[in-house]
């Protein structure tokens, strides 16, 4: 083996040992359940966008630095770094397509799925 194939192995296993790691895997979010609220919101911080989806959502909230997002009544989308004050509910209640992205759901009237941020952007508000 010339030395030139050598050196392009050892790098080769050195990006692979380093590009492998179990963070890459990690998702950026996830799921938690639908949950209640009223007008005293639950997620104290609300983002407004003509299409809503939960991608967009979850960048807002997680460029805010917030540990949680929420959407809602398929269009709106809220922060906080706590949720659950009106309760978990049941899942049918949360039955409204994202505006956005016709493939998600984005809650239901007075209805937030509620999702937890997993990126180094969140938890420091």
């Amino acid at each position: 083996m010339s030395k030139l194939t050598i050196l392009y192995l050892a790098a080769a296993a050195l990006f692979f040992i380093a590009g492998c790691t179990a963070e890459q895997y990690r998702p950026k979010y996830s799921y938690i359940g639908c949950y209640g609220d009223t007008s005293r919101r639950d997620l104290s911080n609300y983002v407004a966008r003509s299409r809503m989806s939960v991608e967009f959502c979850y960048r807002e909230c997680d460029r805010l630095r917030y540990r949680y997002f929420g959407l809602q009544n398929g269009r709106l989308c809220f922060c906080g770094n706590t949720y659950g004050l009106y309760g978990q509910k049941s899942e049918r209640e949360c039955n409204l397509r994202c505006n956005g992205n016709r493939d998600e759901f984005c809650g239901g009237r007075l209805r937030n799925c509620i999702y937890e941020i997993h990126t180094s952007g969140s938890w420091r508000k």
